[in-house]
């Protein structure tokens, strides 16, 4: 009996042992559990904390952003946390001054005096080229604000007729003017075209390309009104409507 109750003791102390042995395996891990736990909310709030600090940062140097030039000491507009809008028109502002000062809006992109603006410039004709062009835009323009871009004489750099290419300022112009010298003889703008077996003079050739000119600019306002593709801006339509032009006549090319 003495032996059958030692092996007993023996089994139970066994037991036991490897009980002990389970129960400290298990507070082990809990404790590696806990302690990983809290080095990912220790990592978490640290990651929280710099980007508060990024952004903090961010926003106190947009408002700090120096103004060098006189110009750009014009524009009081502040930029606050709805940054797409306020900053917007902060550059808006910019351009007005510029326009009201240099008296053009031809902002050059490598802009001395105030390269943030050069670079806004540049980013805003980019974008108002591929949406002329049809293609996705790089961030939403509305037409509210190319109308007002418009309505200070910004430049776009980018005005394709319709067989691709592009008509500069320089040129609108110069049609603009033999416009207004046909009108002033002729008292009207019915540019006639060359018909068929009309002798090629200089003459006829420079009225052909200005009666050409004429329908261009008819075309690209019915498209402007139909929410088409154009590329005719509403300074350019203000001109030639304050000359009397007429918006009715002929417009499709032959």
């Amino acid at each position: 009996m003495d032996l059958v109750h030692c092996e007993r003791v023996k089994e139970q102390e066994a037991r036991s042992k490897k009980e002990r042995k389970k129960e400290k395996e298990r507070e082990t891990m809990k404790k590696e559990e806990t302690e990983e736990k809290s080095c990912t909310v220790v990592k978490t709030e640290a990651i929280q904390i710099e980007a508060v600090e990024a952004k903090d940062k961010a926003e106190t140097k947009v408002k700090a952003e120096g103004v060098g030039s006189g110009i750009q000491r014009q524009s009081k507009t502040k930029v606050g946390k709805n940054n797409n809008n306020s900053k917007w028109q902060m550059r808006f502002d910019q351009c007005k001054a510029f326009a009201e000062t240099m008296g053009h809006c031809k902002i050059p992109t490598n802009y001395g005096d105030n390269k943030s603006l050069g670079i806004w410039v540049q980013e805003q004709r980019r974008n108002y080229k591929l949406i002329k062009q049809g293609k996705e835009p790089r961030f939403k323009m509305t037409d509210e604000q190319m109308e007002r871009l418009d309505s200070i004489g910004f430049h776009w750099g980018y005005t394709p007729d319709p067989n691709g290419s592009a008509e500069s300022d320089a040129s609108w112009d110069n049609n603009f003017h033999a416009l207004v010298g046909y009108r002033n003889v002729h008292g009207n703008f019915d540019v006639p075209v060359r018909e068929n077996g009309t002798t090629m003079t200089t003459t006829t050739t420079t009225l052909t390309r200005l009666a050409t000119w004429t329908r261009v600019q008819r075309n690209q306002k019915y498209r402007r009104d139909s929410k088409l593709k154009c590329f005719i801006n509403k300074k350019r339509i203000d001109k030639l409507t304050a000359i009397g032009f007429d918006w009715d006549g002929p417009r499709k090319l032959d």
